[in-house]
């Protein structure tokens, strides 16, 4: 099992971002890094990390960020919230981001009180479903809804037909659902 430890994201963690590998396919670019200097890494951390509203954490292999997993759409009275997560692309398909999910799961249930977290993935990510279902997500639902970058619907459609349709402009695409109870 890959030596993960998962903790608060400190703004100078942030900096290590900025020398992640690239993700090639157009699906991902999105997850893509581009901070280069210390005003574009504290603007990243802020909208990460928002008093009450939102926390982020880091996920680190010997030292050296390897991605970074958020808590979102906290709500007390429901005791749940959605997970987010970007891994550096250099670090993925080798076990760190199934144990990351693991350890982050482990504080966030226990620091927020939560009895469930839960998460929307693109259909067409089936490494990411994978890593879900190993830390213990199940799917509960399907949604057809606009792609999250719409910087380039129409490649996406002409490339991959299969998984995205455009109409109102945009790309639209099914996301998969799935939640983790305590």
């Amino acid at each position: 099992m890959p030596d993960v430890e998962v903790r608060p994201l400190r703004l100078r963690d942030v900096a290590q971002m900025a020398r992640w590998g690239k993700h090639e396919d157009l699906r991902f670019q999105a997850y893509n890094f581009i901070g280069r200097n210390f005003s574009d890494f504290l603007s990243w951390y802020l909208m990460k990390r928002q008093p009450y509203k939102k926390w982020v954490y880091g996920a680190f292999a010997d030292q050296l960020l390897i991605g970074y997993i958020t808590v979102k759409q906290y709500n007390r009275t429901q005791k749940s919230a959605e997970m987010g997560i970007s891994f550096n692309p250099d670090w993925t398909s080798k076990g760190f981001g199934t144990e990351a999910v693991r350890r982050y799961l482990e504080l966030v249930f226990e620091r927020f009180d939560l009895e469930r977290v839960w998460l929307k993935t693109a259909a067409f990510n089936a490494r990411a479903i994978r890593c879900y279902e190993k830390a213990g997500f199940v799917k509960y639902d399907v949604q057809r809804e606009p792609y999250e970058d719409q910087s380039m619907p129409i490649t996406l459609v002409n490339k991959w037909p299969e998984w995205f349709e455009y109409h109102d402009e945009l790309a639209w695409m099914d996301y998969i659902y799935m939640e983790i109870e305590k």
